[in-house]
């Protein structure tokens, strides 16, 4: 069994990373993941999310750890692979329900 802190949920997600803030010289601090459905995961600028600088506009499957903040999601990555996208890619809840 996956045990998780309050409020955060394992899940694999697919979409495109976005640049989402840049320093004063245009470079990307700070990437999103975008899906299909028009959802939005910050990713967090650890060293795994910083792996996603060098895959920015480029499809990509997440597994991590997830939590909300004043509406903002924001994703712990765990796991990165690059994928071809289509309409069919999804956001799917991995956490162990009871």
């Amino acid at each position: 069994m996956i045990e998780l802190k309050k409020n955060k949920r394992l899940i694999a997600i697919k979409g495109i990373v976005i640049a989402v803030d840049w320093d004063q010289k245009g470079n990307p601090v700070s990437v999103a993941i975008a899906t299909h459905t028009e959802e939005e995961y910050l990713v967090s600028n650890d060293s795994k999310g910083k792996e996603l600088f060098n895959l920015i506009r480029e499809g990509v499957k997440i597994t991590g750890l997830v939590k909300e903040i004043a509406g903002i999601k924001i994703i712990k990555v765990k796991d990165i692979a690059k994928c071809k996208l289509s309409n069919s890619f999804e956001s799917k809840d991995l956490t162990n329900k009871k």
